[in-house]
């Protein structure tokens, strides 16, 4: 609820109570919700509402203000944004900033503090070639990636989202792959069939065909969403030269990949030959990239 309050008294917005683990923040811009990211706390913190509506005895509210207090110290609060358009996006650097001089506190505070942010940038086409184009250059720039971000201890200590396996890179980072749009979710699904990547295309691909999701991913986690779901290891509010902005021009490097047909069927070459068979170090690759990536701006 402190969360909810500071950021809705700091810009005059009006909260309501869904339950004492969900708040809905409404805004010019949406609808921000705020949230408690443990299904335990949640559905005990739903139980416990319907109990005192119905006027019954709330044991499940007695069981979550019993073991609430043990996890406030490692459950993150999840403050998620409506969809917002770019030049929106300072918004959020501005309530990053608001919660951490609140007491807020980012990824490398504390080795009980294994938090993430994620992005969700909109799908311009739902089209297979699109789609593939971007997950390939995702992969291409996966360890650029972690190098820029620069991934604190906590999170490779306690795991975070892992990266996709070397079959399906094998599959997939080739200019000869070509699928149709099913073809490419159900190759997806026979190597990924999880929520735990850090490109997890499964909300989009539910999108795009609910029932083929709803049959080999039995997780109601999975939400539709027309987006491609990047989860990042690190929330790292309070950083100097961190914001969402940051990550944002991070990922629009993933998109000038993939919309450089030329440039990405040369990274694809590239890949095949120093990344795939490991003859190069990460280190020899990662200036291979990063040549690659100066090319692109």
């Amino acid at each position: 609820k402190a969360c909810t309050e500071i950021v809705s008294s700091h810009f005059n917005w009006d909260f309501k109570e869904i339950h004492s683990n969900l708040y809905i923040i409404d805004s010019p811009h949406g609808e921000f919700k705020v949230e408690t990211d443990a299904d335990l706390i949640k559905n005990l913190a739903k139980r416990s509402k319907s109990n005192r509506e119905a006027n019954e005895i709330d044991f499940d509210g007695v069981i979550r203000e019993t073991i609430q207090p043990f996890t406030e110290t490692f459950v993150p609060v999840e403050l998620v944004s409506p969809p917002l358009n770019l030049k929106d996006l300072t918004l959020m650097n501005q309530i990053c900033d608001l919660l951490y001089k609140s007491g807020a506190r980012g990824t490398s505070e504390s080795f009980n503090y294994a938090f993430g942010a994620h992005l969700n940038p909109e799908v311009e086409e739902v089209d297979a070639s699109y789609i593939l184009q971007h997950l390939q250059a995702f992969i291409i720039l996966s360890d650029w990636l972690k190098d820029q971000i620069k991934i604190d201890s906590t999170r490779r200590l306690t795991g975070f989202a892992k990266d996709f396996p070397n079959k399906y890179i094998e599959l997939i980072i080739d200019n000869s792959y070509s699928p149709t749009m099913d073809q490419l979710i159900k190759d997806y699904l026979e190597y990924n069939p999880t929520r735990n990547r850090s490109l997890d295309m499964l909300p989009l691909f539910k999108h795009i065909n609910e029932k083929l999701i709803i049959k080999e991913v039995q997780d109601t986690r999975v939400k539709s969403r027309p987006t491609f779901h990047y989860r990042l290891p690190n929330c790292q509010i309070g950083i100097p030269f961190w914001s969402i902005s940051t990550e944002w021009q991070r990922w629009q490097t993933v998109e000038l990949l993939a919309n450089n047909p030329n440039v990405l069927k040369t990274a694809i070459e590239v890949y095949q030959k120093y990344r795939l068979p490991r003859l190069s170090s990460q280190t020899e690759f990662l200036s291979i990239v990063n040549d690659m990536v100066l090319s692109l701006k």
